[in-house]
């Protein structure tokens, strides 16, 4: 009987180690106060914990780790022949992958598990980092309004400004639009009544002023078109979800003028001179009018990518012109060092993201809103230079699992009292 009790008491401390060293890894990714006051040979070493943890308990599913780690083997050779072109560590770069590729082979294992109070704990964590951040973020960017952007430049660590912007946490580039990529699954956790009203309001209230703070154009135009959803059924089924964005592109078609001139107003009203540049800009493309505006936009850099995959189209520049690509997207950086050949591995790691986390989700009433935060992924992807794994591979089925967990609960709970 001793032993058994004993038994028992290490598997709740095992168990809640566990947990605890899954809430520092997501607070230490999202908050930079985090991760900045925790030393990172400490950090490397948690991960490298639960990594053990997590292949001595799924020994015998290891093939499922093995086949999902071999779709980003592409990606992986192309990045990694590009940092030797560069001269850069490939000890950093392996580094690098090992914390890529964490999120995912964390969440596989989660499913294995299928515990929702865990689930719960998570979400609940990852909800709270969020509000946090951005609130801290709005309140440092009111003082100073050009961190956030600064802090997608800086490439010293060290750096005093950069230490006490991370102190102060608050969040640039990444923070900013993890916030916009994982807002529609929010707003279907709200119609599901997962999140309350108050709860979601602050939630809205926080991250647009931090997104209007931090000046990033892209991100605050994704994000209010996002808002959008708040008014779509809480049923979104693939079907209605292709009506809804057929619609749309009509309605968009016919109010096209209107929209250029409603880009040229809040150009001419907003407090920063570059977001007003940009939506400008924004404005001249909607209405089709071409002008040296455009220099000052990403479209020149998707240009020059699109242009190298065209001149090097089985393998990229990375074999012919020492790599060159315009460093402004994960996806057409990818193209245009590698052609033909980085297609397929995008191909295939998003293919098995999807096949691993999203689509078991298929029947579900909220699945459009799944797919929506999957397409914001991939545009992102696009526009920009993250490949935003951690919230495409954790943050996003995390939210989609649970919220499914919950409402079966909310289906079952009833009848579970009647019994």
């Amino acid at each position: 009987m001793l032993n058994r009790i004993n038994l028992t008491k290490k598997i709740y401390i095992s168990h809640a180690i566990f947990i605890f060293f899954i809430v520092y890894y997501l607070l230490a990714t999202i908050m930079p106060v985090v991760s900045r006051i925790i030393d990172v040979r400490i950090y490397l070493l948690i991960i490298i914990l639960l990594y053990l943890k997590i292949f001595t308990n799924s020994y015998k599913k290891l093939d499922k780790y093995i086949l999902y780690i071999l779709s980003f083997l592409g990606v992986f050779i192309i990045e990694c022949f590009s940092v030797i072109n560069k001269g850069e560590s490939l000890i950093y770069f392996f580094y690098d992958e090992l914390l890529l590729l964490f999120p995912s082979i964390l969440f596989i294992y989660l499913l294995s598990l299928n515990n929702y109070k865990l689930n719960h704990i998570l979400v609940k964590t990852i909800l709270f980092a969020f509000i946090i951040t951005s609130f801290t973020s709005f309140i440092g960017l009111r003082n100073d309004p050009s961190a956030a952007r600064w802090l997608a430049t800086v490439k010293d660590s060290n750096d005093a400004y950069f230490v006490s912007l991370n102190l102060k946490n608050i969040g640039g580039y990444s923070t900013v639009y993890s916030c916009v990529l994982i807002f529609p699954m929010i707003i279907s956790m709200f119609k599901y009544k997962y999140i309350k009203l108050p709860y979601f309001i602050i939630i809205y209230l926080l991250f647009s002023l931090f997104l209007i703070y931090a000046q990033y154009t892209t991100a605050l135009l994704l994000f209010f078109s996002s808002s959008v959803l708040i008014f779509l059924p809480k049923k979104l089924p693939t079907k209605k979800l292709l009506l809804i964005i057929f619609g749309s592109i009509i309605f968009l078609l016919i109010v096209r003028p209107f929209l250029g001139d409603l880009f040229y107003y809040f150009s001419s009203i907003s407090n920063s001179i570059g977001v007003s540049k940009r939506l400008y800009v924004v404005g001249d493309l909607i209405k089709g009018i071409d002008n040296n505006s455009q220099a000052n936009t990403r479209i020149p850099l998707i240009t020059y990518d699109i242009q190298l995959f065209l001149k090097y189209p089985l393998f990229g520049s990375l074999f012919n012109a020492s790599g060159e690509n315009s460093g402004h997207s994960f996806i057409l950086d990818i193209l245009a060092k590698s052609g033909v050949f980085g297609a397929f591995s995008l191909f295939f790691m998003y293919r098995q993201i999807y096949k691993s986390f999203y689509s078991s989700l298929n029947k579900s009433p909220f699945f459009g809103y799944v797919i929506i935060s999957y397409i914001l992924v991939m545009i992102t992807s696009i526009v920009n230079t993250g490949s935003w794994i951690f919230v495409l591979s954790f943050v996003i089925p995390l939210f989609a699992v649970h919220l499914n967990s919950y409402i079966n609960f909310q289906l079952i709970q009833p009848h579970t009292i009647k019994g």
